[in-house]
């Protein structure tokens, strides 16, 4: 069987170049099949069908030729291929460059979900080798050793990093025309709240040395609070992430009106999380598209399908560079601030009122809401 297959190469006088020149050439109307088959010993049958391929391509709005290959056809369609290209392309752009085995993860899911006849490796669940080499070819890709960005030198580098991050910004926001509507500029962001907080100072008698204060627990558990704002100064109720994996009846007992509350394995947002809160974010604002999310760029924020739904729904994705969001976050600098004091303080009251009762998550939304309500107002944001 070896032998065949290796007979049958030997005797092929085209190569993949060949082929791609032969196609180019017929595409120009600079030969006809006929005269680029015998020009570049390129079968007419086989030409004719790439030929084809290619004109059907164009229709859907491909218009770079894939570097065609000889033999059994592609594992991925054309319109597959380029949406993986532009995946890989967005990711690295926003610092979040793929390997090699992450790539041929993400083809095969590809092929699984569109149901294509592929030649992958279902076992390991990962396209092969020599796909990798030849989409590489097809698309110019290359490999490169990433530098990494440490929290120490992009502190010493923000002046370069925060010019570019506002050029970048100043830009986009002209292209799309949305520099003087503030309505549309959203910006979200998560925090974290927990029963354990730092303790405020007390009033005590002068020599007391040693003063205590009575806490719930040693060490708190962290609920997660994904809140979004706009340059108007409005803002859309909050995701709520409790630790879990069993909805529990009453965990959202006094929310705010029309907010989320969800549970994750660790209490953190995650991809799924993200791109639900994503759909629930295009449904609560005014319909007027487009409009721009700025984030910072958590990898849960960062997955094929969120691209694909802010693509689809002209939400502008707009991520922050690494270790300045404390500088440039709006949230970060303007609202969780007091957010979290006024907390602490519904916290300190609830506990000197209460002295013999332990709050639980149940209770979350009871000392959220009215903070949460405190502090979104227009002049914090």
């Amino acid at each position: 069987m070896e032998e065949n297959k290796n007979s049958k190469k030997k005797n092929r006088k085209y190569n993949e170049i060949m082929l791609k020149s032969a196609i180019e050439s017929v595409l120009q109307s600079k030969l006809t099949l006929y005269m680029a088959s015998k020009e570049f010993n390129v079968s007419w049958s086989t030409l004719k069908a790439n030929v084809e391929r290619v004109k059907e391509e164009r229709k859907q709005g491909i218009t770079q030729i894939r570097m065609l290959k000889v033999g059994r056809p592609f594992s991925l369609s054309a319109n597959l291929e380029q949406s993986l290209l532009s995946y890989i392309i967005q990711m690295q752009e926003l610092g979040f460059g793929l390997t090699v085995n992450q790539i041929r993860q993400i083809a095969f899911s590809l092929a699984e979900t569109a149901e294509c006849k592929h030649y992958f490796n279902k076992s390991k669940r990962c396209a092969g080798w020599n796909w990798w080499v030849s989409f590489k070819g097809r698309y110019g890709l290359s490999l490169r050793i990433p530098e990494n960005l440490s929290s120490g030198r992009a502190i010493c580098s923000n002046p370069t990093i925060l010019a570019d991050f506002y050029e970048k910004l100043e830009a986009t926001l002209v292209n799309h025309n949305l520099l003087d509507c503030p309505d549309r500029i959203w910006n979200c962001d998560e925090t974290g709240l927990m029963y354990v907080n730092k303790p405020t100072k007390i009033v005590t008698k002068i020599g007391k040395k040693y003063v205590y204060n009575r806490t719930y627990a040693e060490k708190g558990t962290t609920t997660t609070v994904l809140a979004c704002i706009n340059a108007a100064g409005h803002f859309i109720p909050p995701l709520v992430i409790f630790k879990g994996v069993r909805n529990i009846p009453g965990l959202s007992n006094g929310s705010l009106p029309n907010s989320l509350t969800r549970l994750s394995p660790k209490g953190w947002i995650n991809a799924d999380l993200f791109y639900e809160w994503l759909k629930f974010f295009d449904r609560n604002i005014p319909p007027t598209r487009p409009v721009m999310l700025i984030m910072d760029s958590h990898a849960s924020h960062i997955a094929p399908k969120i691209l694909d739904y802010a693509k689809s729904h002209q939400i502008i994705l707009f991520t922050m560079p690494a270790h300045t969001s404390h500088i440039l976050q709006p949230l970060d600098v303007g609202v969780f601030r007091p957010l979290k004091a006024a907390w602490r303080a519904e916290l300190q009251n609830y506990k000197v009122n209460n002295p013999t009762s332990v709050p639980t998550r149940f209770d979350f939304h009871k000392f959220l809401t009215p903070v949460y309500e405190q502090c979104f107002t227009p002049t914090n944001i």
